[in-house]
């Protein structure tokens, strides 16, 4: 006869399955905090603005961050290890500090100096002066009846860049010289005015909000005549009938050609919406291409930016993913047009995938022949 099975019951087996699991599990090792705090060399302040950065020991990032108004940040360890830390900021010379083991949550003070001078023979009075301080201005820009206006130009005399307000009005203009700084504010739809402050030592941020007034804009005479529309080459039907279709910003071949053979942040620096970033000097330096909607960092960004996805003759170049690529890489004279989308919401359905949410840029290069 045969033996009876004995059944053990599963609420019997639960603790001893578990148990089995979780010896075969490796331990969770919570992940570190590394708190980041900036100041000044010559003052102690604290330094706003610097990308800080965790690397490892192959000098891969591991964790990335900007301070804030406090000069603080903090960075989260993915793993106990030896790491450096990195800082860049626009006016100061970039860190990288001594190896330094990550066992528990710890705090670095990075010292940040300030650039060094240029040579006596290559100084200029220009230059003199923006070695002593530097400031930043921000604001709001507002209409008279108190709504924010968006992609209001902010032109400062002597910087290489056009700053434009968001969709909220808001603005920032940083790495101003110390002394008078004179900028303009010129929306369309609205007469331009003037500002006129000071940065110090004292006085390095200010805030301010502005009024526009509306003002009527002329029309030119419209001329028809008669006669067939140029024929589109096949490369640029879907230019043609998104334009058509008046949803973004297109830039034609005959506004290129203003900028011939120059870079084409030149002619980018004037499209509403479209904010050119410096890259850091370690990526190539040149500019990348941001909207205005949104300000965070990004590899290779010297500051804040919101990088546009990047399209070439309909392929996708860049989409979010690793270092923002050199907008200046493409000369004006080799591109036939260029569409900007300022967010996933303007995009065409075929361009709006993972990376667009900052916006899209689709350049046509240049047809053989023209």
């Amino acid at each position: 006869m045969d033996r009876p099975v004995r059944l053990t019951s599963v609420s019997t087996l639960l603790p001893v399955l578990w148990l089995g699991v979780t010896l075969g599990r490796p331990p969770v090792v919570n992940a570190q905090r590394v708190r980041v705090q900036t100041v000044e060399a010559e003052t102690g302040r604290a330094v706003a603005g610097v990308v800080v950065g965790l690397v490892d020991r192959t000098g891969h990032p591991a964790a990335r961050g900007i301070t804030d108004q406090a000069g603080r940040a903090v960075l989260v360890a993915p793993r106990r290890a030896t790491f450096r830390l990195r800082a860049e900021r626009v006016g100061h010379p970039d860190i990288l500090t001594e190896p330094f083991t990550v066992t528990t949550d710890v705090t670095k003070t990075l010292v940040m100096p300030a650039a060094p001078l240029a040579p006596l023979d290559d100084l200029t009075p220009k230059t003199a002066e923006t070695t002593l301080a530097y400031g930043e201005l921000q604001g709001r820009i507002l209409s008279a009846d108190g709504r924010a206006v968006d992609g209001a130009d902010v032109l400062v005399p002597g910087l290489d860049s056009t700053f434009v307000s968001d969709q909220d009005g808001r603005f920032r203009v940083g790495d101003l010289p110390e002394g008078p700084v004179v900028i303009r504010i010129a929306a369309i739809g609205y007469a331009p005015i003037g500002l006129v402050f000071r940065i110090s030592r004292d006085r390095r941020l200010v805030d301010t909000t502005l009024v526009l007034k509306p003002i009527a804009q002329p029309l030119a005479p419209l001329e028809v005549t008669a006669g067939n529309p140029p024929p589109v080459v096949p490369k640029l039907e879907e230019f043609e009938r998104r334009r058509r279709f008046g949803i973004g910003t297109f830039v034609t071949r005959a506004v290129l050609a203003k900028w011939e053979a120059q870079p084409l942040s030149t002619a980018l620096r004037t499209v509403r919406g479209v904010r050119m970033v410096p890259r850091q000097s370690g990526c190539g330096g040149g500019f990348a291409a941001a909207s205005t909607r949104s300000n965070r960092g990004a590899p290779c960004l010297l500051g804040y930016g919101c990088p546009f996805a990047i399209y070439v003759d309909g392929a996708r170049m860049y989409d979010g993913d690793g270092a923002v690529p050199n907008i200046d890489d493409f000369l004006t004279d080799r591109v036939e047009a260029i569409e900007v989308y300022r967010g996933a919401g303007e995009a065409p359905v075929e361009y709006n995938a993972t990376g667009s949410l900052c916006g899209v840029l689709i350049i046509w290069t240049r047809i053989s022949g023209n």
